[in-house]
């Protein structure tokens, strides 16, 4: 198999790559609210003790700091955990995730990537002229593997996962520069002046 993430180096090669990066748990629910919040999970207390533990509303979220500041934004998630079950879609004007399985033989189908990125594509054509951010949470590379063939090891079958990922971070940035907002707009979504305004938020 050749590379798997063919486009994520296409795009590594006219970007900032950052060789060493770390996440503030090994699981879903407090890392991806440590991503929302700037907080550890010792702080914001998402996933110390049940699934269920929710974000308290005294914790203010990034998307929450951004609809302040103008930005209209989106949540898109095919992982409970890192959205409504955790309290992480407060603050996004949109929001769409998959359904928490709630007993042994109860999981829905797993949600791919490229269903999010088509509806993105709505969501992006409906508010491309205004300043807007966008979170996507894929589940691809998570188990059930639904890519390559049945016969193939899992380790095989993971890799077919994350390159088909590839395939649609790929379809979401053409869809973007098609619309002359993706270099654009990577300059403009988090500016000097709004990182500023973030940081002082985050002190008050």
């Amino acid at each position: 198999m050749g590379p798997v993430s063919p486009f994520l180096d296409q795009l590594a090669q006219s970007g900032v790559v950052f060789l060493n990066s770390y996440t503030a748990a090994s699981w879903t629910k407090p890392s991806a609210a440590s991503l929302l919040t700037s907080l550890y999970p010792q702080t914001h207390g998402v996933g110390l003790h049940s699934n269920t533990d929710a974000l308290p509303d005294t914790v203010r979220t990034l998307q929450q700091h951004l609809r302040a500041n103008g930005y209209v934004s989106a949540h898109l998630s095919a992982n409970p955990l890192g959205s409504t079950l955790s309290g992480l879609d407060r603050g996004f004007d949109s929001t769409f995730t998959a359904r928490f399985f709630e007993a042994a033989g109860d999981r829905p189908p797993k949600i791919r990537s490229d269903v999010l990125v088509n509806k993105a594509f709505a969501w992006i054509d409906q508010h491309q002229s205004e300043p807007f951010f966008l979170y996507i949470h894929a589940m691809d590379s998570h188990t059930p593997y639904l890519a390559g063939a049945p016969e193939d090891g899992a380790g095989a079958r993971y890799e077919a996962e994350v390159l088909f990922s590839d395939a649609q971070i790929r379809r979401l940035h053409e869809h973007l520069a098609a619309r002359g907002t993706a270099s654009e707009r990577a300059r403009r979504t988090l500016s000097h002046d709004m990182l500023e305004r973030l940081r002082v938020a985050r002190l008050c």
